[in-house]
């Protein structure tokens, strides 16, 4: 089996989803801006490396709580599914190959342009679906995001019978013509 894979943030939009949607929640959900000073702080203990990278994650992110986040969701994605790169889009890849999203961008963020765009296979960083939080595999805090050091392929490579095959990196002006494949 051949597959295509990607890397979402950066290379299948042009910006940081996560980011994103937290501006579009402030601009589209104002009532969260109560939280602002909380993350403020977290992002100082963060700079000064007093808290580690998942804690401050795991406290950005609680803001998601205070939301109906699947239509939350719904409409982000309805009003930036424009900003996928045309290479993306499902009439514009090859068919008779499968292809695989790679982000550290929440799971319940990526999922939904996931499925618009007919992604053969989503890895995600996972988040609790009560509380809205990073989850480990053991219902714990995250270690390392999955698309660190090829953490990601390597589960999905485990999970597969076969072996993976990407194709070699495209340089960006190929990328504008709509000829990348991989990455």
């Amino acid at each position: 089996m051949k597959i295509d894979v990607y890397d979402f943030d950066k290379t299948v939009v042009p910006y940081d989803s996560a980011m994103r949607y937290w501006h579009w929640c402030l601009l589209h959900r104002p009532y969260i801006i109560i939280i602002l000073p909380f993350q403020i702080i977290l992002s100082l203990l963060a700079l000064l490396k007093i808290i580690s990278v998942p804690t401050y994650k795991k406290g950005c992110f609680r803001f998601v709580s205070l939301l109906g986040t699947k239509n939350t969701v719904r409409k982000f994605w309805d009003s930036h599914e424009k900003d996928v790169y045309p290479f993306f889009r499902p009439e514009n890849r090859d068919g008779s190959r499968k292809c695989a999203v790679v982000s550290a961008s929440p799971d319940f963020l990526i999922r939904e342009i996931c499925e618009r765009m007919k992604v053969d296979y989503c890895i995600a960083t996972r988040h609790d679906e009560r509380k809205r939080l990073p989850s480990g595999a053991e219902g714990g805090e995250v270690k390392r995001s999955p698309a660190r050091r090829g953490g990601g392929v390597r589960v999905f490579r485990q999970s597969r019978a076969r072996p993976l095959y990407l194709r070699p990196r495209q340089t960006p002006l190929s990328c504008k013509q709509g000829k990348i494949n991989a990455f």
